[in-house]
């Protein structure tokens, strides 16, 4: 939300977030609780990311597994 936000601002752009409101259910009460990544999994992300040529879905689905595995 922070970044739609500041996108706004500083393109100055005439909308609203339409984040702004958006409610979350069960918000703060995770499913499953994990541990954070690990130094070597921040590497390993990096190396992944910088793999990848070509912004796109393949960013966002890496990106996105990394973040669901426990």
């Amino acid at each position: 939300m922070a970044v739609v936000n500041k996108a706004i601002l500083e393109l100055n752009l005439p909308i609203t977030n339409p984040f702004k409101q958006l409610e979350i259910v069960d918000e703060g009460h995770d499913k499953d609780e994990r541990k954070p990544f690990s130094p070597e999994d921040h590497v390993t992300i990096a190396e992944a990311c910088m793999m990848i040529t070509r912004p796109g879905p393949e960013l966002a689905q890496g990106l996105l597994f990394w973040a669901l595995v426990p």
